[in-house]
């Protein structure tokens, strides 16, 4: 029981963790954008 549910919080961080690195390099790269265009 506890290991099953470790695994799954590792997966569910994994998870966040992706959705982390995928938010921040938009609002990277909209933020260069923005720097581009003035």
């Amino acid at each position: 029981m506890g290991f099953e549910l470790s695994s799954w919080y590792v997966k569910r961080i994994k998870q966040l963790n992706k959705y982390a690195l995928a938010h921040s390099g938009a609002l990277y790269l909209i933020r260069w954008l923005s720097f581009k265009r003035q």
